[in-house]
Formats: C-alpha cells, sequence, structure tokens
C-alpha cells in the first residue's frame, strides 16, 4: 500500500492558490515546493500488510529485492504488486459445488490393474516467499493465475501416476500410504515452480460402476444372511425356551400323578365336604363310595325344595 501522493499535490495546490490569495507570493511557491518534495518522498514508502508479500516492477521488469510484511522504502517509479503467502484451499470434488470450480471436477485416473477410479482430492499449499518473482514473472501474475496454470495440472498428474502404481483393492486397503506418497509427490514437483504443499487430503475414492454396483449387491447379501442368523438364534432361544417349560410341565404332572393315591384322593374329598357343611346351608351330600376314593359327590340343596 503506497501513500497518496495526489494528497500532497492537492495540498500543496490548495495551499497555494490560499497564499497568492492574500498577497503572500514567497510563501506560496515555498509551500507548493515542499509539498512537492513530500509527495515525491512519499512514492517512496509502501506498507505491506501482514500475510503478503510485495514485488517491486519497474518498466515491465520484477527488481529483485523482495518487500516482506510491513514499511519499506522503494524506488519511486516503480509500482508494487502483492501476493498472499497465508495458507491457499484447491479441491477437486466429485460433487458439484464443493471444489474450486463450481461443476463436479474429479480427476479421474487408471489402476495397475486397469481399473478407472475416481478421486476428490484438497491440496493445501502456499507460494514460497523467495520465489514469487520467478511466478510473477515466468507463470502467473495473480493467485487464481497459479492455481490454473501450476496446482491444478501438477496435482492431477501427480495423482494419476501414483495411483496407477497400485491395484484396484490396494487403493482402499492402502488409502493412508498413497496419501503419503501424494504429498511427498507433490511437494517435490511443485517446488519446482515455487509452491509449498502443506497436505494433500485424499477425500473419496469411488471404484468403477460395475464394481461398486457389486460392492453394494455383496453389502445388502451379508446383511441379509445377518438378519437371518438373528432369526435363527431367536427361535432357537424359542424353542429351548418351550422344552424347558414342557420339560416342567411333564415333571409337574409326574408327581402329581406320583403322590395322588386314592386314599389321599378321599381325604381330600372329605375334607372338602367338611367345608361344605359348614357353610350354613341346608343340603344333602351324596358321597361315592367307590374302592378308589374318586367320584364326583352328588349335592342336593334342600332350600329349594
Amino acid at each position: 500500500m503506497t501513500f497518496p501522493a495526489f494528497l500532497f499535490l492537492f495540498l500543496a495546490v490548495a495551499s497555494g492558490i490560499a497564499l497568492f490569495a492574500i498577497n503572500k507570493k514567497v510563501f506560496a511557491v515555498i509551500s507548493i515546493v515542499f509539498f512537492i518534495i513530500a509527495a515525491f518522498f512519499a512514492q517512496k514508502l509502501v506498507i505491506i500488510d501482514a500475510g503478503e508479500i510485495g514485488l517491486q516492477i519497474l518498466f515491465g521488469k520484477v527488481l529483485p529485492t523482495t518487500l516482506y510484511e510491513g514499511l519499506h522504502i522503494k524506488n519511486p517509479l516503480a509500482r508494487v504488486v502483492t501476493y498472499s503467502i497465508r495458507l491457499q484451499e484447491y479441491t477437486m470434488s466429485i460433487a458439484e459445488g464443493e471444489g474450486a470450480k463450481h461443476a463436479a471436477d474429479p480427476i479421474t485416473a487408471r489402476t495397475f490393474d486397469n481399473s478407472e477410479i475416481t478421486v476428490d482430492v484438497t491440496v493445501w499449499w502456499k507460494i514460497d516467499s523467495d520465489s514469487a518473482g520467478f511466478i510473477y514473472s515466468r507463470i502467473a501474475t495473480n493467485m487464481p493465475g497459479i492455481q490454473e496454470m501450476i496446482i491444478r495440472p501438477s496435482s492431477r498428474a501427480v495423482i494419476r501416476d501414483v495411483f496407477s502404481q497400485y491395484k484396484l483393492d490396494e487403493c482402499f486397503r492402502k488409502r493412508d500410504q498413497i496419501r503419503d506418497l501424494l504429498q511427498i509427490k507433490m511437494s517435490e514437483q511443485l517446488l519446482e515452480k515455487g509452491v509449498l504443499i502443506d497436505n494433500v487430503l485424499l477425500r473419496e475414492i469411488r471404484p468403477p460402476e460395475t464394481v461398486d454396483r457389486a460392492i453394494q449387491l455383496k453389502l445388502a447379501s451379508e446383511q441379509e444372511l445377518q438378519q437371518r442368523d438373528y432369526e435363527i438364534q431367536i427361535a432357537r432361544k424359542d424353542s429351548i425356551k418351550k422344552v424347558v417349560e414342557a420339560g416342567g410341565i411333564a415333571e409337574s404332572q409326574r408327581i402329581i400323578t406320583t403322590n395322588l393315591s386314592p386314599i389321599y384322593n378321599q381325604w381330600n374329598a372329605i375334607e372338602a365336604i367338611k367345608d361344605m357343611g359348614k357353610s350354613g346351608n341346608n343340603m344333602i351330600v351324596v358321597v361315592p363310595t367307590s374302592s378308589e376314593g374318586t367320584g364326583i359327590p352328588l349335592i342336593l340343596n334342600t332350600d329349594n325344595q
């Protein structure tokens, strides 16, 4: 950011006119000269904001001195172009609207066994401050130009080259290893262009459509088998429960059958008849007299006769 020299010139002219108006010509001339000199020196000062670097362009040529954040004295005839040295993101996404381009921008690559996959990647990068002059004079004059001329083509080429070294199944099993190799390869290649790679995010790897369908069918079959296994286990538990319940009932019946002798049954019948006799109702009870002590007693209610 250069100091506004035009402001000094405006003040010089304004003050000169004012002094001429009050017939102080000497002071008017001195004032104009002073402000012209101040404007000239103001053109030698420039402020570079935090997170940026400045390049001095003199008659179309980049001067070798790079200006870092702070106040600097520059060539008064040179203009200053600034670059951001903050961390930048460039995403090439399968999903529309997520990447640097609004439309879907996936990377298509072929594996070692000739399977076509689709890759979704984010690259974190920044400019190497010492290479800013080279970038401006040989590659691009702004950040979008750097992305289109360096980041995009180089990263896509590296990604295709790395995935061509792995088989389709390895692309999923060795995902972390592939990501590390991508970062190493990109760092090496883009450093030559004055760009530093901070990180590479391997966001998604999508297999061929036929393989993806097969995977989905396999997952569906596995889920169905798991559901069947679960139902079988429940059925087994229910059958075991029923067997246990049936065994308990059978044992109970065995005990009752074993213990209910004719004498015991007759004694229970007599006790029941005694209880009925205590009820206070007028009744006649005809008790069966079989040898086993069984039979149904006949009860006559005389109150209703």
